[in-house]
């Protein structure tokens, strides 16, 4: 799954290739340069949901990964900006 980032600004200018980018990952929506905002396509989030679920249902002995939170004092660092910045 590939992600991107963008800013707040470039989506109002540019929402169709946002959605194009969401297409095939994560897009990142920056404000003032710090991540707020995640957007993904339905079958991303499905995907997401489903993974959730299997990591909540299914007891601890049976898991093949290992499911770890992330402290909230840890920032979240997005990764660095791909092919949506040079379209």
């Amino acid at each position: 799954m590939l992600s991107s980032i963008i800013s707040s600004t470039e989506l109002r200018r540019r929402p169709g290739a946002a959605r194009k980018a969401a297409k095939s990952g994560v897009v990142f929506i920056t404000e003032r340069g710090r991540p707020a905002f995640a957007l993904l396509s339905v079958a991303g989030y499905e995907q997401i949901m489903l993974t959730a679920a299997f990591a909540v249902d299914t007891p601890k002995s049976e898991k093949p990964y290992s499911v770890q939170r992330l402290k909230t004092s840890e920032p979240l660092v997005p990764p660095k900006p791909n092919e949506f910045d040079s379209a």
